[in-house]
């Protein structure tokens, strides 16, 4: 059985489902930190500026760019996979992780608009995460991998402050 036959035949490994549903998600939310795992963390103190800082173009700008070079990579050097696989993928993600990380983000202390904003954002995270984590054999994200860090640490990454690689987290 070739390489490609192994990662065709799961959905996603169980210990990526594992470790994904078994964060404590926020449970060090608003809590103040510089440095998550060796890597510069600038602390926003208010939901209110998380709020802002999240749906930042910046923000969203940095992850699109961020997958942008993983999905590249993909179909450039391994167009197969990338292509018979990326979408499987994604919805088994949203289907197996996404309803553990929306219980979470429920206990959030926050409702209407921003909540939605807070898990529109943290879904795109997690799946980009996962994403990340499922591909890692092919390429490697210390971006993805930063991001999963500050989730295990309770915290929530709204934005990022700096050039590509020299900026640091923005993080609630």
């Amino acid at each position: 059985m070739g390489l490609f036959d192994k990662f065709k035949k799961k959905e996603i490994d169980d210990k990526i489902i594992a470790e994904l549903k078994e964060i404590e998600y926020f449970s060090n939310i608003g809590m103040s930190v510089t440095c998550i795992n060796n890597f510069r963390c600038e602390h926003i103190p208010t939901i209110e500026q998380a709020a802002e800082e999240i749906e930042s173009v910046k923000w969203e700008n940095k992850r699109i760019e961020e997958d942008g070079d993983i999905t590249v990579f993909l179909c450039v050097n391994h167009k197969e996979i990338y292509n018979e696989q990326w979408n499987k993928k994604v919805a088994a993600v949203k289907t197996l992780i996404i309803p553990t990380v929306d219980s979470h983000i429920e206990c959030l202390k926050i409702d209407g608009e921003m909540l939605k904003i807070f898990r529109n954002n943290i879904r795109y995270d997690i799946v980009g995460i996962a994403m990340a984590l499922i591909f890692s054999e092919y390429i490697k994200s210390d971006f993805y991998l930063r991001l999963l860090q500050i989730y295990k640490n309770g915290h929530l990454p709204c934005g990022w402050k700096g050039k590509k690689e020299r900026g640091c987290f923005l993080i609630h």
